[in-house]
């Protein structure tokens, strides 16, 4: 095997050298051409920057495999790169492989349009040497296009509609690479009228630039705003375009309209207002606001009053026009005279420019007022008998505005009696006068206060009255008679109540009061009427009532009955009498001094009783106790008493209290009965009632339900705690907590006091947080409670509480770090301290990333007592190899554990920072100081130096470069990068480039402006910790440049042969000159001799003003510009012609090139020109004699100057017209010599008009009718120019003509439905404007064309306060040409129609010549108010909220909401408006009505019902107006009522009301819900105690308290008071039983408010039985629980008799039972039923010893519990345990003392345990409770027995367990074989292997070892050894204590457990085995647990 392998290297090698030479000695291929190249395309087109490829495809033609090189030959454009990937191919023989050519096309600079480049590349072979091949492709370049726009200037301009605006753009052929037209176009929107003018189209060559002008003309009628224009500008391509917009901003250019709507001007009455309308229109181009404002006039001075609706018109749009309606208000003076007029106007102006307004003027006139004012002085009202006279004196004043015909008449039915003195009076405004009146009664006038007659002024109008009333009293006589009629002796019984009829009548002459009054002994039994009010002569019969007092003994009384004359001076009377005969009558009543007393159970109260004998005679009197509480006594010490009528007497009732009572009231029943009365079988007795409470009794108990627990130190656990109250009411439970002692730190906390109801429970919760320091002990805590109201009942529980041993440690300091390097050696002190509550053991150990390789303690375990420390050192070594972190330190971690409980931990960390080298950098500037211009760049050379002691990458940055103007010239950035070596150093170069002045904005452009510009160089290490920097300064050079631009017009027009002053003749250019450069400059500006062709004569000169003053000093800042004024001065004698003006500017003070700028002057000679225009050249007249005006004609002429220069004008007449005509010349239409036109001339400004009144006179006598014509020519002064103008003049006869104009034709009107015959209200007054159109005065005469309708009437005056009548016979005369108001004034009759009524008028000449004749219509549209209600229009608004009915509740505060509207066309003025509410059942009993009189009803004989009014007030109505009224608040009771609101309602008119209407069938409404104020009650929810129901509820014991809690909702609106709930439940025996509130009454009374929920309860004392179907009822029928009819209506609200129910809740009672519809009662998901019977069940079984063993002595104690829910008491019934113990072994126990439900009881006996050779015993317990009639009845008795098994266990002793003898037991029971005797022979068995294997290894083991051995497992056999015996420490974990035990090393784990569950006194027997906190596996054997002797074992319960 060896030699084999040796050998293979050898077979290689030959293996080798055979391939080798195969190859060496293989024969060559052909070295010939063998291959071919193709290129794919030949040919491409690109654009600049485009990359084109062309495919190469070599084939080997060839036999044998080659590789070709492929390389470009041809010279590459510049700018364009070309190149072959890859650049070489391998291609196997017979096969072709590609390779491609890019070539990369230069940018447009590089590749023009149609250059064509040829590439050639080579393919050269390789491998077999087969030559090369050339190929050639060519790439043309297409021509691209790309163009841009940019604006010269602003992008933005602003002009007028109809101006031009101009931009200049610059266009540039930026982006193609060869020439290019380019084509213009526009878009924009809505500019289809504006004009644009720029270029077509332009040609650029690359790169190659111009400006072209786009201007833009908006349409005149532009509107205002914005407008984008967007300019196109595309290439000749037709697709590459660009685009740029320019916007126009339209001025905007105000302006209005402003037209009157209807009249301008109108009458007004004094004090009154006028309304004004008009219209206003925009007819500007923008949308506009306008403001309104009222000019300022002397009105204001004089009163009146001008107001504007509306002082603002906003955003009116163009041509948009709104009417203002009425919105200029004028108020006439109160004070105003008639016929005083006012002009009033509004000035209407634009917002956007306020010059821009028009005006609106208003004209009104004062109507005459009439008003007459009468007043009586020295009183109006006069006593006196008949046929006396008395005087009244009269004043009368005229209080109207203008004079006044007032005339007095008397009026009235006792108009007769009186007479004035004087009747007529003419009076002034203001002015008064006085009269005297005499009065006299006529004999035998009845005597009466008030005759009234009434005094009546009348004005000269007819129709304006005043009126007053005087007053006059007749004394009267006064006789009165008073008689009984009918029986005047009437009998009746004490108490009884009597009638008698008194007549009572006047005898007088006069109305009279006779009073009535009552006399005699009795006179206080009767009562009448005190006061009868009687007319003359007429009688009254009156009641007279007598109520026989009660106490009244049996006879006869007399009563006399006195009237008496209330007014009569002297005593006036009559007397008459009645006789009342008393019967005989008994009579009892029961008083009680203190009918409610309190009481303690067991003990007695007294009352005491008042008997009295309220009958008319003597009587006996028994009493007896009628009803008292069950288990009570109440006994009188008297039974009967003898009591004189009227008389009482005193008796004592003694009522005696149950023990142990329940806290509540209870009721005794007795009754006095008459014994006189019976003896004649009559029933006459009282009743009456005691109430006792009994005072609460209190007990409670109080148990824990924890008393034992364990916890560690700082633990918090709760102890809920429960409080029974065994009382008889409510109590309040006050707790406290105390313990434990002697210990601090433990906080405890519970509810101090605690509520808990009668017959409930309440659990409170006790926390208990342990202290932190609590050391392992037993700690005790108690709470204690005590009844507040009884500190004698006091409970307290206590709880135990174990606390075990905490454990804890702390490491201090937590963290520590230390520098170190390599083969350092640190140390660090640790401290390690106990904070447990015991001596503690505690492990250390290293951890972290290098504790276990580099640290080392000085100690790895301490013991620390509690509270203790301890310190230990950790040293740490570094290694030599140790390197500094990139992320930090090194970390150790030093971990303590507590050996005793492995949770109790801490650690610390310690940290170690290996240092490393440090980096650092140095950097200087060459130069730091360079200089550039504005444009051009400075340079500097910058070091860099890396001064660290490592390698370093250095990155260097400008981090003060603002400008961002420096950059690295390597890398062309901000930044840049170098790797440096230690002490390595490099150079970079900076760049600062400076930005082109002319460019430069904002802070660019004022660094360029500044001298120096800095930027400091930084240089940052690799890791940033250090830098250094450099500046570097760039000095800015200024440059220089200057623009020079003329402002305004650059050209002038004068004329200076015509202006003598040189200051006439000096003209002025303005120039503004900038400065280009980046520095202050001092430019020079001068007049250009070269280029100017004014004369020498002239001069020119440049200035700072305007005024031609101030040398310019030519000193601009850098950037900005300066205005000065170029001022020229032709000499007088100029040529005419054009004459230019060069000014230049030259910066740097002249040394820099001059730019220049010319104006043109033009000199013109003057020229003179005259224009003639007439506003009228034809004028006509019809002269008349005497009348100048007539015989007058007035011509206007116009004269324009249409010259270069002033001049003066002379007018001159070129005919002569001969005698009859007088003519001349003036400048005012005045005739007036001072204004005659100057012979002379007149001088005109040129350009300017002035007018020539050229007025002619005529005599009519001289003059005949016909047509004249006449020349007037105007010239010059200097008679250069003439102009002449034909007049015309018409002369006519005299003609006749009118025109009427009426003012307002169509006139509105409402008439009053009942006016008065005064009232002014029924009419209507038109004004009619008549014009004389002839020319000569006339006579007109109006008259009425039309048939009037009845009761209408037309009357004409002259003025609107008809003072001045209209002749309709004469007519009245107007002058020629003249106006004059005719009046017309129509009188409506008051109930005409709704509608338009005509009236045609027609005035006509006094000749009735037919040109003077007018026609027209009148229009009166009569309107009427439509006041309407609907049932919509009522709402109820309840405490705020508005709702409906059924959202109203008893005592809610309701306000009734009404809507009352207009529907007419007329306002309506007066509107009563009646808002009330009524009983929807009419009340039919007097006490009924009696009670709805006493709160206010009244009667309203319309509904016949008694309603009460909320709201009757008068309101007015506007015509289309809605008004909303509120009535006042409404406290709402419980009822049913219905309301209602009616308007405009009279109960003398009820088809009209006060007010014609055009629907009188729509003003009244009722609210359309009836107002149901009843109760409506449910039963929401029932709840019985918790303990009671549910899934865990228990079965309440006999006399248990049961509490239901029904939750009532009173749903309804009414509140209830006394309500009452039933709960009834099924028996065994009886359904539907009524169950009694604590034992005593059938229901709980309870009251609830409408809307309001209550929780009620119900107190049920349990009863033994078996429960179901509980059921709670409220309001249930009477006949149901058997209230009789008469309590059912007098308890309730009185509807009982109606619905058999004690409160009526119309019908709606299913609810009012729960549960509904028979379910069953559930709570919780459970029905609620209770079977109250005892039910015994075993509960547990104990044994003493736990595990017994056989043999022992067991004391069994059976636990028995009652859990029914009765106590079970011994009796005749027996109970007894029956023990079986499995083996025929029975034992039979009786039980000896009661069980109460819910208590237990224990029954022991002992048992010896049997030795049974059984592994288990199966026990039995059964109890018996009897058979037959002596069986115990249970809730269930299948649960009576009870099983265990037990194990049969042999004893053995603790300690000794090895003396179980393992090996002498038997094996298998009975067969005799023992253990040892199986381990004998298992261990024969062993040894008969395991030697034979020993020897056979042993002797393998020392034989030779050969290759083919292979190594055998070695068998170890140990010897067989006995168990051997440990000791043990057993320590339990429930009380800490330790028992010791020997125990064989190989018993189960599982098995030691079991022994000492067994034989310890531990809870349960669910333990686990832990050794050293860590659980060990039960079914191992000790030893291979690992125990050994000494160890030790914690038993650990599993139920915790």
């Amino acid at each position: 095997m060896h030699n084999t392998n040796l050998n293979t290297p050898v077979r290689l090698a030959l293996l080798f050298a055979v391939g080798l030479a195969m190859l060496v000695f293989m024969p060559s291929a052909e070295a010939s051409e063998s291959f071919t190249v193709d290129v794919s395309p030949s040919t491409q087109n690109g654009e600049p920057e485009e990359t084109l490829t062309y495919t190469i495809t070599v084939e080997n033609t060839g036999d044998n495999d080659d590789s070709y090189n492929l390389t470009i030959t041809s010279s590459t454009r510049s700018g364009w790169n070309e190149y072959i990937l890859p650049t070489s191919l391998d291609v196997k023989d017979g096969q072709s492989e590609t390779a491609t050519l890019y070539v990369e096309i230069g940018d447009r600079d590089d590749a023009p349009a149609d250059v064509t480049e040829f590439i050639t590349f080579k393919t050269e072979s390789i491998t077999l040497d087969a030559g090369a091949k050339s190929k050639s492709v060519t790439a043309k370049v297409n021509q691209v296009y790309g163009n841009s726009l940019s604006i010269n200037g602003t992008s933005t301009q602003n002009t007028d509609p109809d101006e031009t605006v101009t931009f200049a753009i610059k266009v540039i052929n930026d982006e193609g690479n060869g020439k290019d037209t380019i084509i213009f176009s526009q878009t924009s929107s809505g500019t289809d009228d504006w004009s644009f003018v720029f270029p077509g189209s332009v040609t650029l060559d690359k790169d190659e630039s111009t400006e072209i002008s786009f201007s833009a003309t908006p349409d005149i009628n532009a509107l205002a705003g914005l407008k984008s224009i967007s300019l196109f500008a595309t290439s000749e391509d037709g697709d590459t375009a660009t685009s740029i917009t320019i916007t126009v901003r339209v001025n905007k250019l105000p302006n209005l309209n402003v037209v009157k709507v209807g009249t301008s001007a109108q009458d007004v009455e004094a004090g009154k207002r006028v309304y004004y309308s008009f219209s206003v229109t925009n007819k500007g181009n923008a949308v506009d606001s306008f403001d309104l404002e009222i000019e300022n006039g002397s009105w204001y001075d004089k009163g009146w009053e001008a107001s504007l609706d509306s002082e603002e018109i906003s955003s009116l749009d163009v041509d948009e026009t709104i009417n203002l309606t009425d919105v200029l208000v004028i108020k006439a003076p109160m004070n105003a005279g008639a016929d005083d007029e006012v002009t009033i106007k509004v000035k209407v102006s634009s917002q956007e420019n306020s010059s821009i307004y028009k005006t609106y003027t208003s004209r009104s006139t004062v109507l005459q007022d009439f008003e007459p004012k009468l007043k009586v002085t020295g009183g109006d009202t006069q006593s006196a008998e008949p046929d006396e006279e008395v005087s009244y004196t009269i004043n009368i004043t005229n209080e109207g505005n203008g004079e006044d015909d007032i005339t007095l008449s008397l009026h009235g039915g006792n108009a007769t009696w009186g007479t004035l003195a004087e009747s007529s009076f003419t009076l002034a405004a203001g002015e008064s006068d006085e009269t005297t009146l005499r009065v006299t009664a006529p004999d035998g006038t009845l005597a009466q206060n008030g005759y009234s007659i009434t005094i009546r002024a009348t004005s000269e109008d007819t129709s304006t009255k005043a009126n007053r009333n005087v007053f006059l009293n007749v004394q009267q006589v006064y006789e009165v008679s008073v008689s009984v009629l009918g029986d005047s002796t009437k009998s009746g019984d004490p108490g009884d109540s009597l009638s008698y009829s008194i007549t009572v009548k006047n005898k007088g002459n006069g109305d009279d009061s006779v009073n009535l009054a009552l006399e005699g002994e009795q006179a206080d039994w009767g009562s009448i009427v005190e006061d009868v009010d009687l007319d003359a002569g007429q009688s009254m019969t009156v009641n007279l009532t007598v109520n026989i007092d009660e106490e009244a003994n049996f006879g006869d009384y007399s009563i006399a009955v006195n009237g008496s004359s209330d007014e009569a001076e002297t005593d006036t009377y009559d007397t008459t009498s009645v006789t009342v005969t008393v019967n005989k009558e008994y009579k009892v009543d029961l008083l009680i001094n203190e009918a409610q007393k309190n009481g303690d159970a067991g003990s007695f109260v007294v009352y005491d009783i008042i008997v009295k004998n309220k009958g008319t005679g003597d009587d006996t009197i028994r009493l007896s106790v009628d009803e008292w509480p069950s288990g009570w006594t109440a006994n009188f010490n008297h039974t009967e008493v003898d009591i004189s009528a009227g008389k009482d007497a005193l008796v004592n009732l003694t009522v005696t209290i149950k023990e142990k009572e329940d806290n509540q009231a209870f009721y005794v029943n007795f009754t006095a009965v008459s014994i006189g009365a019976k003896d004649e079988d009559l029933d006459v007795n009282a009743t009456a009632s005691t109430i006792t409470t009994v005072n609460q009794y209190y007990e409670f108990r109080m148990t824990s339900v924890l008393t034992y627990t364990k916890a560690d130190p700082e633990q918090t656990f709760t102890v809920d705690i429960l409080l029974d109250n065994k009382g008889t009411g409510d109590d309040t439970i006050d707790l406290e907590v105390t313990g434990p002692e002697n210990a601090t730190g433990w906080v405890t906390d519970i509810t101090p006091s605690v509520e808990v109801p009668e017959g409930e429970n309440r659990t409170v919760t006790l926390t208990v947080t342990v202290s932190e320091d609590a050391v392992k002990d037993s700690y005790y805590i108690t709470v204690t409670g005590v009844s507040a109201d009884e500190a004698s009942e006091t409970h307290d529980v206590t709880i135990q509480v174990d606390v075990s041993q905490r454990y804890e440690v702390q490491m201090l300091p937590r963290t520590e770090t230390k520098a170190a390097e390599a083969n350092d050696i640190l140390e660090f002190s640790i401290t390690v301290k106990n904070k447990g509550t015991g001596e503690d053991t505690f492990d250390l150990e290293l951890g972290g990333e290098v504790g276990i390789s580099w640290g080392s303690l000085s100690n790895v375990s301490l013991t620390i007592p509690a509270g203790g420390s301890a310190d230990v050192i950790l040293t740490v070594e570094v290694p030599a190899d140790a390197q500094p972190k990139s992320d930090g330190a090194y970390e150790i971690l030093v971990n303590a554990t507590s050996v005793d409980n492995a949770t109790a931990i801490d650690s610390v960390a310690r940290y170690i920072d290996v240092e490393k080298k440090e980096l650092e950098v140095e950097i200087t500037a060459e130069s730091s100081i360079a200089q550039a211009e504005p444009g051009d760049s400075a340079y500097f050379d910058i070091s860099v130096k890396n001064i660290g002691n490592d390698v370093d990458t250095v990155t260097l940055t400008f981090p003060t470069d603002s400008r961002k103007w420096a950059t690295f010239v390597a890398t062309g950035t901000d930044t840049h990068t170098l790797n440096l070596t230690v002490n390595q150093q490099k150079t970079v170069r900076v760049q600062v480039t400076l930005p082109v002045y002319a460019n430069a904005t904002g802070q660019d452009k004022t660094a360029l402006e500044s001298s120096t510009y800095q930027v400091m160089i930084k240089a940052t290490t690799g890791d940033g910790s250090q830098s250094d920097t450099a500046s570097l300064s760039t000095n800015i050079q200024q440059i220089y440049g200057t623009e020079l631009t003329a402002q305004g017009a650059s050209t002038v027009i004068t004329y200076p042969s015509t202006e003598a002053l040189t200051s006439e003749r000096q003209e002025k250019f303005s120039f503004k000159v900038k400065n280009l450069g980046n520095k202050l400059d001092t430019i020079n500006v001068e007049v250009s001799g070269s280029g100017s062709t004014f004369p020498d004569e002239w001069s020119a000169s440049i200035h700072t003003s305007s005024s031609c003053s101030g040398a310019f000093s030519g000193s601009v800042g850098a950037g900005t510009s300066k205005t000065f004024y170029l001022c020229i001065t032709p000499d007088q004698d100029s040529e005419p012609g054009n004459y230019t003006v060069y000014v230049e500017a030259k910066a740097r003070n002249g040394a820099e090139e001059a730019v220049t700028s010319t104006v043109l002057v033009e000199v013109r000679d003057p020229t003179r020109s005259v224009i003639l225009s007439a506003d009228e050249p034809s004028l006509n007249l019809a002269p008349e004699v005497g009348d100048t005006e007539k015989n007058t004609a007035r011509f206007k002429i116009v004269i324009t100057n249409d010259g270069s220069h002033d001049d003066k004008f002379i007018a001159e007449l070129d005919d002569v017209l001969g005698t009859g005509w007088t003519t001349d010349f003036y400048t005012k239409n005045t005739g007036s010599s001072g204004d005659k036109w100057s012979s002379s001339g007149e001088d005109i400004e040129y350009g300017k008009t002035d007018d020539l009144w050229f007025i002619v006179e005529v005599d009519p006598d001289e003059i005949d009718e016909g047509n004249y014509t006449m020349s007037v020519t105007v010239k010059n002064a200097d008679e250069d120019i003439s102009q002449s103008i034909t007049l015309t003049l018409q002369i006519s006869a005299p003609q006749r003509g009118l025109t009427a104009t009426v003012i307002d034709p169509d006139k509105e009107m409402s008439p009053e439905y009942k006016a008065s015959a005064s009232s002014t209200k029924n009419m209507v007054k038109f004004k009619v404007k008549l014009e004389n159109s002839g020319t000569h005065p006339d006579s007109f005469i109006p008259e009425v064309e039309s048939t009037l309708d009845d009761d209408w009437e037309v009357s004409f005056y002259q003025d609107s306060s008809k003072t001045q009548p209209w002749s309709t016979t004469q007519g009245v005369e107007i002058e020629a040409n003249e106006l004059d108001d005719l009046w017309i004034f129509v009188d409506v009759d008051g109930g005409a129609d709704e509608g338009n009524y005509t009236i045609t008028i027609s005035v006509r000449n006094t000749e009735d010549d037919p040109s003077a004749r007018q026609e027209f219509e009148l229009s009166v549209e009569v309107q009427r108010s439509d006041i309407t209600l609907t049932a919509s229009d009522i709402q109820l608004e309840a405490d705020g909220v508005v709702g409906n009915a059924s959202a109203i509740k008893d005592g809610d505060t309701v306000t009734v909401l009404v809507e009352v509207t207009n529907s007419g066309i007329a306002d309506a003025d007066d509107v009563q408006v009646e808002i009330f509410y009524y009983p929807k059942k009419a009340p039919e009993d007097q006490d009924d009505i009696d009670n709805l009189i006493n709160k206010g009803f009244d009667l309203d004989e319309g509904k016949n019902t008694y309603i009460y009014s909320l709201y009757k007030k008068s309101t007015n109505l506007k015509a289309g107006a809605t008004k909303s009224l509120a009535s006042a608040d409404w406290i709402i009771e419980g009822g049913e009522w219905y309301v209602e609101v009616r308007v405009d309602y009279d109960e003398d008119d009820t088809d009209n009301g006060e007010i014609l209407e055009t629907n009188e069938n729509n003003n009244d409404a009722r609210y359309p819900e009836l107002l149901r104020i009843k109760p409506d009650l449910a039963i929401s929810d029932l709840r019985v105690d918790a303990r009671f129901a549910g899934l865990t509820s228990k079965t309440p014991n006999v006399d248990d308290q049961v509490t239901f809690t029904a939750t009532v909702v009173n749903k309804g609106a009414a509140d209830v008071d006394n309500a009452r709930l039933y709960i009834t439940a099924d028996s065994s025996d009886e359904s539907g039983v009524i169950l009694q509130d604590r034992g005593t009454k059938d229901y709980v009374e309870f009251s609830i408010d409408a809307g309001a929920t209550e929780t009620i309860r119900f107190r049920w004392k349990a009863v033994s039985g078996e429960w179901t179907t509980f059921r709670a009822e409220v309001n249930p029928s009477c006949s149901d629980v058997s209230i009789n009819i008469f309590d059912c209506e007098q308890q309730g609200d009185g509807a009982g008799t109606e619905t058999d129910h004690l409160y009526d809740e119309l019908k709606r009672y299913s609810d009012n039972i729960y549960p509904v519809g028979g379910d069953a009662f559930q709570q919780d998901g459970v029905e609620v039923k209770f079977e109250i019977l005892p039910d015994f069940f075993i509960k547990e079984v104990k044994m003493d010893p736990r595990v017994p063993e056989v043999g022992d002595d067991v004391e069994i104690t059976v636990v028995i519990e009652n859990k029914g829910n009765a106590d079970w008491k011994i009796g005749s019934q027996l109970l007894s345990v029956v023990f079986e113990d499995g083996v025929g072994g029975t034992i039979t126990t009786q039980v000896s003392s009661d069980i109460n439900e819910g208590d237990e009881i224990e029954v022991k006996f002992t048992w010896k345990f049997p030795d049974e050779d059984k592994d288990t015993l199966l026990l039995t317990y059964e109890l018996d409770v009897g058979s037959g009639s002596w069986e115990i009845d249970q809730t269930d008795s299948s649960n009576d027995e009870f099983e265990r098994n037990v194990d049969v266990i042999q004893p053995a002793i603790v300690g000794e367990i090895a003396a179980l003898d393992i090996f002498s037991r038997e094996l298998v029971r009975g067969t005799g074989l023992k253990v040892y005797h199986f381990v004998a022979l298992m261990f024969v068995a062993v040894l008969a292997i395991a030697v034979p294997v020993v020897i056979s290894r042993r002797m393998r083991h020392h034989a030779p070892a050969t290759e083919d051995d292979e190594a055998a497992p070695e068998a170890v056999v140990d010897e067989v050894v006995p168990p051997a015996k440990i000791g043990l420490a057993i320590q339990s974990a429930v009380d800490g204590k330790t028992a010791n035990v020997k125990v064989p090393s190989n018993m189960p784990v599982e098995r030691l457990i079991q022994n000492c569950v067994e034989k310890f006194p531990l809870p349960h027997a669910n333990f686990a085995a832990h050794v050293n906190g860590e659980a060990v596996d039960s079914s191992l054997s000790l030893a291979d647990a690992g125990l050994v002797d000494g160890s030790e074992i914690q038993l650990v319960s599993l139920e915790e």
